[in-house]
């Protein structure tokens, strides 16, 4: 898949900008405003809430999209906005293959857990190795036992950081063993996946940070999914950012 239209795609992120139509929570919801309604990332630029047809009218492949939504939904908004605005110029021409960025984003990111994994890092190790594979346009071999390897590690119920930084490098590996399957539902929850996959990754630098106050004797408080400290922010935004630079050293597809 080639990205196609991009010059399209730079001029309605600027014209919904411009409109105040960029919100997010909400995909598309008609108005009488200069581009006919508001909404998020997906809804400003194809006018519902359909990720396949970003996929079609700009050559951006589904687990991309669903990323990207994921990514703008989690930053704040004058942040998101940007974000919007910058995705079409880091794709910045036609013709590129975007393809392997979501693997290298997952790899990158289990790369990234500050959580001591202790004997485990073997298990999760293997499967950034298989995702760095499935990047560089091979296959993800063993892509079943990998996943099943990280569920059996023995882990305390209460290590809920150590949780989290499994349940992340599991679903991992189950986007790629779902994409493998080479239909379009497989894709869809491949897409999923990933989503779910830096969830965990944000969400296991919540409860280390709590953890270490906890620890601290500082006071601590219940972390719920809606509120959460301002580190997980950090992990969103660094999310982001390396989500961009792979946009901008994606190569252009061979003809």
């Amino acid at each position: 898949m080639k990205t196609i239209n991009i010059e399209q795609m730079k001029a309605e992120t600027i014209k919904h900008l411009e409109a105040d139509a960029v919100i997010q929570g909400e995909y598309w919801e008609a108005d009488d405003n200069e581009v006919g309604g508001h909404g998020c990332f997906i809804g400003c630029l194809v006018h519902s809430a359909s990720t396949a047809n970003v996929e079609r009218k700009f050559g951006m492949p589904l687990m991309l999209v669903k990323v990207a939504e994921t990514i703008f939904e989690n930053l704040h908004l004058e942040d998101a906005k940007d974000f919007f605005k910058t995705i079409p110029e880091a794709i910045a021409e036609d013709g590129k293959d975007l393809s392997n960025v979501v693997w290298t984003l997952l790899a990158s990111e289990l790369r990234n857990l500050s959580v001591d994994l202790g004997d485990n890092q073997k298990a999760v190790d293997r499967v950034i190795s298989g995702l760095e594979r499935m990047a560089a346009g091979g296959r993800f071999r063993n892509v079943h036992e990998a996943a099943a390897d990280v569920e059996n590690i023995n882990k305390s119920v209460d290590k809920l950081a150590l949780d989290r930084a499994l349940q992340a490098t599991r679903y991992a590996a189950e986007a790629a063993a779902n994409f493998n399957v080479r239909e379009r539902h497989g894709v869809y929850s491949a897409g999923r996946l990933a989503v779910r996959t830096l969830d965990r990754v944000k969400t296991s630098e919540v409860y280390r940070m709590t953890a270490e106050e906890y620890a601290a004797g500082t006071s601590m408080t219940v972390v719920t999914e809606s509120k959460v400290p301002e580190t997980q922010y950090d992990v969103v935004t660094r999310q982001r950012d390396t989500f961009l630079r792979l946009l901008r050293e994606a190569p252009t597809a061979v003809a």
